[in-house]
């Protein structure tokens, strides 16, 4: 966002510049009227045009001005305090990934224990495990 600010200030002083060539095409013309032609009022329309593409081109560039004050130091600020968030996101992937190699290693564990069919290496401490080989079966 930064850097389209910049972009839109840049790209709004060309387009001054641009109007700027227009408003002494416009004036040009004017003159021409006045001299040559010797009508006083397209003379006139044209100095109007003029000017007011002059006030046009000098509205842009103060706007893009404030366009890349106001918003680019409002989105600098915003990343340095977004810093925080991006740390807070950066601990909360790295307790994400423990977490589920964990959970997967516990699962590969289980289905492991599983498959060998020894119940005495379950480590089960919910249920005494004389009562565990004795419904061996019906876990199985």
């Amino acid at each position: 966002m930064i850097k389209i600010t910049q972009d839109v200030h840049i790209q709004s002083l060309e387009l001054e510049q641009t109007l700027g060539c227009l408003t002494k095409s416009l004036e040009s013309l004017s003159d021409l009227n006045r001299r040559m032609i010797k009508c006083d009022r397209i003379a006139d329309l044209y100095a109007q045009l003029s000017r007011m593409i002059t006030g046009t081109g000098q509205h842009v560039t103060n706007t893009s001005e404030l366009i890349k004050l106001y918003c680019g130091s409002h989105l600098k600020y915003h990343m340095q305090e977004h810093e925080s968030m991006r740390e807070l996101f950066r601990e909360r992937e790295t307790v994400k990934y423990n977490y589920t190699s964990k959970e997967r290693a516990l699962f590969d564990k289980k289905e492991r224990l599983y498959k060998e069919k020894k119940i005495g290496k379950w480590q089960c401490t919910a249920v005494p495990p004389e009562e565990l080989v004795q419904r061996q079966e019906e876990l199985f």
